[in-house]
C-alpha cells in the first residue's frame, strides 16, 4: 500500500525509507497497536492476540526479505548499528531463483 501523493514528501521526510520503522521494535509497536485496536473494537482478547501475533509475524518476515538485500536492515537499532545483509539485489535474476526455490519448497513440505 503507497502513501497518497501529498503525504509521501512530509513522511518520507520523516520516516525515510528502512529507517525507525525498519527495526524488530517497530514491529513490536506496529504490532501492538493492532491488538489495541482489536481490542478498542469490541473483538475478543483471543482475536486481537492472534490479529497481533499476525502482524507481528507479517512484519518479522518483511524485515527477513529485506535483510537479503545488500541494502540490509539495522534489526536493533538505535542500540545496535549492525546491518543484516545479503547479496540478492531486487528485481535480479538471483531474487527469481531464489524465490523460485524458496515456493518449491514450500510446496514440497505441504505435499509431504
Amino acid at each position: 500500500m503507497n502513501c497518497p501523493q501529498f503525504l509521501a514528501h512530509p513522511v518520507q521526510e520523516i520516516l525515510p525509507h528502512r529507517g525507525p520503522t525498519h527495526t524488530i521494535w517497530a514491529g513490536f509497536v506496529f504490532s501492538a497497536l493492532t491488538f489495541g485496536l482489536m481490542e478498542w473494537g469490541g473483538y475478543t482478547i483471543l482475536i486481537g492476540l492472534a490479529t497481533g501475533l499476525a502482524m507481528l509475524a507479517r512484519y518479522v518476515s518483511h524485515l527477513v526479505l529485506d535483510s537479503l538485500n545488500p541494502t540490509g536492515v539495522h534489526w536493533l537499532r538505535p542500540w545496535k548499528e549492525t546491518k543484516i545483509s545479503w547479496i540478492i539485489r531486487t528485481g535480479s535474476r538471483g531474487e527469481e531463483y531464489f524465490f523460485c526455490g524458496l515456493i518449491g519448497s514450500i510446496f514440497l513440505v505441504a505435499l509431504l
